[in-house]
């Protein structure tokens, strides 16, 4: 074989690698020699080095016009720089070794220290940022807070206040049945005797008023009569064990008002009876009251005293169940700083020694509330008794007559820091306090000061991970696309937001329409609260209704995120509409209500209450050609009637809806209601449509609730310029009557009596269509789509 074509090839590939090799060594040679001398002989000891060279006079002169000292060149025999390393040049002095004044390997400064510095500033600037947000953000949580305990407050005032007066009104019926008023008449002159105590004993009047009081009650009240002496001339007991013991000096000032007609409510102490020698009812506080029994010609013959009227621990119950999250509770307390409630900590107060350990361990009436000076659940014992700390800041306040909101926090009478809000009811003499510990309070601030301090730590890291910064947002990119992903279902945008979850639009990812997704919180992710999600579900997919919100599927994700998919209305809620177009034609309010009702019938024929029916409750919208369809939404509160099930689970608030459309007898019980308060609902919202305005008004919620309970509902034609059929004034006020007796029986009874109303110009599609075409080229239409409406105050 002739390999002689071979081996020229190779010494020609040879050959040119070693001629280039070389004339790079002796460029480089000859630049470092010429950096050995002063700038003005460089040039002429190039000429003369390089003679005829050309190619190595020019690329040596090139190195020195544009070297400087971080040229990024090697000295001849210097090992090769380390990665993220230069050899510097330095010009050297003359006549200096070259070795001697090698090039040192040493890390470039000039972007490092740029990159530093940046790190510093950026480090400087989430700092401030960091401290800016921290601080706003405390300041609207304080906010936030403050006005949630200021409504749970008001609202359980508002209860209270209510309980209390159907326990005034309770008693003074008994004051003035006409057979007891008779036997306190004829009584009076018996103990006008000197020795009147065994003759009342006896007297047959005395055992009349107890066998009335006993029927009026049905049941054995403990009661004493006085007379204006303000001597007892009769009480509960066969013996008569009170009978003529004079009032105490407190008893007397409490009959004073009595006799002048007025009702009092007040606390008997054990220290502090209001008879002159007679044992305490008990070894605790208890509420008791005071009437007066007036005679035919209206004057005041006695006053009655019922004692210990909360006996069942009913107050307890009425507050007990204000719990938020897991330390907030409610309680009330008396002016000596005694609870008169259960503490929901009894257990941690038998922990740290506060009430004793038995069978009928309770802190009502044990408990007081003192700053024992620091935490009792860490293990901080006060170095004094108890009962010589002051006051917590809360209850000091309070006794004072000072109403008030304290989101710094203080000790509680647990000694662990805790905000809070507080009511004194000076007209009954205790106070109502709601309290959270301050650390769950303001724990979202804990996750933003771990967020900032992981922010300000991974920008360190971040300096040698910048290389792999590109594929962290990849990576990022693609969490966030599969984090909005929801089985089918793709998360578009969030429209909603209630007190289990959020509702976002959606989009089923191969059927393509839009969808209304609604996702459980994850703060509500408890056995509770998800089987009273799974229970929403199931009660609302059972609805078939044309104007029933319809559910479509239901899911858990694998990361345990709940939701379901329903479908999506494009419209506005009646809110939206009132507002846009003010009070709305009879005709078109019939046409709306008919659409609801049979909603409602079909939800009611189903044994199910909707429970928070409210304008913005029901959308309008356009659907399938068709104007003014109406779909009825959030059965989040639906109940079934007569449920036990649905009691269990709806049993973290005694009241759930709106109050400005909730039925009065609901206020009492939110369990005991049938499909008439539905109806009561709706009444509302028709009076709204028909009037532009809500059927009542109120400063507070107290001052609502008690309108709701006690005033009656105005009709629409007294609030309004239109001119209202009178069978629909009526019908609405039917549907508004306080006895739910006076009110339609059903929905279908509701709807049947709408479809009676004849107008002499119904509301036609056509009106319907030309009012949503003229809607959707207005400006208002725009931003009202684009408005969160608020909801109403609840409870």
């Amino acid at each position: 074989m002739d390999d002689g074509p071979c081996l020229a090839a190779a010494r020609v590939g040879k050959g040119p690698q070693r001629v280039t090799s070389d004339f790079h060594a002796r460029a480089k040679q000859v630049f470092f020699d010429a950096l050995e001398l002063p700038t003005g002989l460089r040039h002429s000891y190039v000429e003369r080095v390089c003679g005829d060279d050309g190619a190595l006079r020019a690329e040596v002169q090139s190195l020195l016009d544009h070297h400087d000292t971080e040229t990024l060149i090697a000295a001849p025999g210097a090992t090769a720089p380390l990665i993220g390393q230069t050899l510097t040049v330095q010009p050297l002095a003359a006549g200096g070794s070259l070795l001697a004044r090698a090039v040192s390997a040493v890390t470039r400064p000039r972007p490092l220290r740029q990159l530093a510095l940046g790190a510093l500033v950026a480090i400087l600037l989430l700092t401030l940022v960091g401290i800016w947000v921290h601080r706003g953000t405390e300041a609207k949580l304080r906010q936030i807070l403050g006005e949630k305990l200021r409504g749970m407050l008001d609202a359980d005032a508002a209860a209270v206040e209510l309980w209390i007066e159907s326990k005034k009104a309770r008693v003074r019926e008994w004051s003035a049945d006409r057979t007891f008023g008779q036997a306190v008449n004829e009584l009076l002159p018996v103990a006008a005797a000197k020795d009147p105590r065994q003759q009342l004993v006896e007297a047959p009047q005395h055992a009349a008023i107890q066998a009335r009081l006993g029927e009026l009650a049905q049941s054995n009240p403990d009661f004493v009569l006085w007379d204006r002496t303000q001597t007892v001339i009769a009480d509960s007991s066969r013996e008569g064990v009170h009978l003529g013991r004079t009032a105490t000096p407190t008893a007397g000032r409490l009959l004073s008002h009595v006799f002048n007609g007025e009702t009092i409510l007040c606390l008997e102490r054990p220290t502090e009876g209001l008879m002159r020698g007679a044992a305490p009812l008990s070894d605790s506080p208890h509420l008791t009251l005071i009437t007066p029994v007036t005679g035919d010609d209206e004057r005041v013959l006695a006053a009655l005293m019922v004692r210990d009227i909360d006996r069942a621990g009913e107050l307890d119950k009425l507050l007990g169940h204000v719990y938020t999250g897991e330390t907030g509770e409610c309680y009330a307390f008396d002016r000596e700083g005694v609870m008169l409630t259960e503490s929901r900590f009894n257990d941690e107060l038998v922990r740290i020694g506060l009430i004793p350990a038995n069978a009928k361990t309770r802190s009502a009436t044990v408990v007081a509330l003192r700053d024992p000076g620091g935490d009792m659940t860490k293990g901080y014992r006060p170095v004094r008794a108890l009962a010589a700390c002051p006051l917590t800041s809360m209850a000091a306040h309070a006794v004072a007559g000072e109403n008030g909101i304290d989101m710094q926090g203080y000790r509680d009478y647990r000694g662990v820091r805790v905000i809070g809000a507080w009511k004194w009811l000076s007209d009954y003499q205790f106070g109502i306090a709601i309290e959270i510990d301050r650390w769950e309070a303001f724990a979202p601030l804990k996750y933003l000061d771990v967020a900032f301090g992981g922010i300000l730590a991974l920008l360190g890291v971040a300096l040698a991970a910048v290389v792999a910064s590109s594929f962290s947002i990849v990576r990022l990119r693609r969490e966030v696309r599969a984090a909005r992903q929801l089985g089918q279902y793709t998360l578009e945008e969030l429209i909603g937001e209630g007190g289990m979850g959020q509702v976002y639009r959606a989009r089923h990812s191969l059927l393509k329409r839009p969808t209304a997704v609604k996702v459980l919180k994850p703060q509500c992710s408890n056995p509770q609260m998800l089987a009273r999600f799974e229970r929403e579900v199931q009660l609302s997919s059972q609805l078939r209704h044309p104007n029933t919100i319809e559910i479509y599927d239901y899911g858990c994700t694998p990361d345990g995120v709940f939701y379901y998919a329903m479908e999506y209305v494009d419209g506005l809620n009646l809110t939206q509409v009132v507002t846009l177009a003010g009070p709305l034609p009879p005709a078109r309010v019939v046409f709306i209500l008919r659409q609801v009702c049979g909603s409602l019938r079909e939800a009611h024929s189903l044994n199910l209450l909707h429970r928070d029916i409210k304008p913005q409750n029901i959308m309008l919208c356009c659907r399938g050609g068709e104007s003014d369809v109406v779909k009825v939404l959030d059965f989040g509160l639906v109940k079934q009637m007569a449920s036990t099930e649905a009691v269990e689970l709806t049993s973290s608030s005694v009241v759930a809806g709106t109050p400005l459309y909730m039925s009065p007898e609901r206020l009492f019980d939110g369990h005991a209601v049938d499909a008439r308060s539905d109806i009561y609902s709706l009444g509302a919202v028709g009076f709204k449509l028909l009037t532009g305005k809500d059927i009542f008004a109120g400063k507070n919620i107290s001052e609502l609730l008690a309108k709701t309970v006690h005033a009656p509902a105005p009709r629409p034609s007294e609030h309004t310029d239109l001119a209202i059929p009178r069978e629909l004034d009526d019908l609405i006020a039917a549907c508004l009557a306080k006895d739910v007796q006076d009110r339609p029986a059903s929905a279908a009874e509701l709807l049947d009596a709408l479809s009676a109303i004849r107008f002499g110009e119904p509301w036609t599609e056509r009106q319907a269509a030309e009012w949503w075409q003229a809607l959707e080229h207005s400006a208002a239409y725009v931003e009202a789509r684009a408005a969160i409406e608020p909801d109403l105050m609840t409870t």
